[in-house]
């Protein structure tokens, strides 16, 4: 997996990602963290994703009208959009 590496000119800036990379270093080496994801997360992604997927293809799974399949995709597309922009749907 590729290190992402910001670079800046200013010596100001390096300071500060120096002491903030050694801050961040030195809170999961002092709390025995693993800087990988543990297993806690993998159960938390497969839900995430779980909660995502499985309603989309139940509704691909159901038998519908053209007409009523249109209305649903509307609907479901319009909820996930005021949804994702933190309005009420």
């Amino acid at each position: 997996m590729k290190t992402i590496r910001f670079t800046s000119k200013d010596e100001q800036e390096k300071l500060f990602t120096a002491a903030l990379k050694k801050n961040v270093n030195d809170y999961f080496v002092n709390n025995n963290i693993s800087t990988k994801a543990n297993s806690t997360m993998v159960i938390k992604t497969i839900i995430m994703l779980a909660l995502y997927l499985v309603p989309f293809i139940i509704l691909l799974s159901i038998p519908m009208s053209l007409g009523f399949a249109f209305f649903v995709g509307c609907d479901y597309g319009y909820r996930y959009f005021w949804c994702w922009y933190g309005c009420n749907a």
